[in-house]
């Protein structure tokens, strides 16, 4: 059983970053659009960021020998913030840092 387990766990923290090359393919070729033409490729960058550091959460918490559902929310929410922390520095970059 501690092996079904193990697959289990290896398989849905690396399903983000193993669908990050269909993403890229999918824009690439236009089977999936996003409204903004050749520009749609620059959405799958943030979905890559967010794969990896969720990829790096969900080991982290499987080191740490945190349940499956709790893993889960730590690795999403993790990567989100850290998501969102890069677009506000970027953000208040771009603005010269004017708020």
């Amino acid at each position: 059983m501690a092996h079904n387990n193990t697959i289990v766990r290896l398989a849905l923290g690396l399903l983000p970053l193993a669908l990050t090359p269909a993403v890229f393919f999918l824009l690439a070729e236009g089977y999936l659009n996003l409204g903004g033409g050749c520009k749609d490729i620059w959405a799958a960058v943030p979905w890559g960021l967010w794969s990896l550091n969720y990829f790096v959460i969900w080991l982290l918490c499987w080191r740490r020998g945190t349940s499956l559902p709790r893993s889960l929310a730590w690795a999403a929410g993790g990567a989100t913030a850290m998501l969102t922390m890069v677009f506000l520095i970027l953000n208040l970059y771009a603005r010269g840092g004017r708020g």
